[in-house]
């Protein structure tokens, strides 16, 4: 008999001094809706064979499926694979409680579930520059879609690399604190706003929503024109989005890469300490 989404809440959910600090760096949103459905997927996975890592696959295939729809000019593709993306946010709870549910979390399923991030933000990328460029017609949309991609890949491998860092040593250590330690950083401000407030407002959570805002935008208001250098370029609330996603993308990655960097040499310089 499969327990009760209640009883399953608590026998897939973290521990309570883990998920204190898990709602303390993840948004509302993410608590209150993604993971508040998610439970009802695992529900429904714990009825059949289907593993966690089935699950994350079968999650990365629905994220392609909706960043190709992306890429059509007609809105009702766009608007389905804004939902198919959602979808993608909800099983990407899903199956890491499924994980512990049936006690099969590995190292091999928390990179791969990693990998299919960097699949996600590549397919959603990729399909709202093709729609972009579906309504615009200009080859500059492929110059910010290029850098926003390559920029988000890079993010990806080097937040994999920081995980490997982080379980190298808590192996090499025989400590586990290290994770936590090491995942859950002092909240800085910046321009009075939270560092996390910042970071989960343009996290792969909400970007659905602010392309999705963007397509009912372009549908109300004409594309319009602007001047960039010498340049005449066509613009829309799409574009503008992808600009935008280019321009963080690459700040992130710098920020990303220095952490990374930083973390390293710390943890180097406490495994000599020790």
């Amino acid at each position: 008999m499969v327990e009760s989404i209640a009883e399953l809440r608590q026998i897939c959910r973290k521990t309570k001094g883990t998920l204190s600090k898990e709602v303390w760096v993840q948004p509302f949103f993410y608590i209150r809706f993604l993971r508040f459905l998610s439970i009802y997927f695992v529900k429904l996975a714990i009825y059949t064979p289907l593993t966690a890592n089935g699950m994350t696959f079968i999650s990365m295939l629905v994220v392609v499926a909706g960043g190709l729809l992306l890429a059509f000019q007609n809105p009702i593709y766009s608007f389905i694979g804004i939902l198919l993306i959602v979808l993608f946010s909800i099983l990407d709870c899903s199956d890491g409680d499924l994980a512990r549910y049936r006690k099969e979390a590995s190292l091999i399923g928390r990179y791969f579930d990693l990998w299919v991030h960097g699949v996600e933000s590549t397919a959603i990328l990729i399909g709202l520059t093709f729609g972009v460029y579906s309504s615009l017609k200009s080859p500059f949309v492929f110059v910010f879609g290029f850098v926003a991609v390559s920029a988000f890949l890079l993010i990806a491998l080097s937040g994999a690399l920081k995980n490997y860092h982080i379980q190298y040593f808590a192996t090499a250590s025989k400590s586990e604190a290290i994770l936590t330690e090491t995942r859950f950083q002092k909240d800085k401000k910046m321009l009075g706003i939270s560092y996390y407030n910042w970071k989960n407002f343009f996290s792969f959570f909400i970007v659905p929503y602010i392309i999705l805002a963007a397509i009912i935008l372009d549908i109300i208001f004409p594309p319009t024109t602007t001047t960039f250098f010498t340049y005449s370029l066509p613009l829309n609330w799409r574009f503008a989005a992808l600009i935008m996603f280019s321009f963080y993308a690459i700040l992130a990655l710098i920020v990303k890469v220095r952490n990374t960097l930083k973390l390293r040499d710390k943890l180097i310089l406490q495994e000599e300490q020790d």
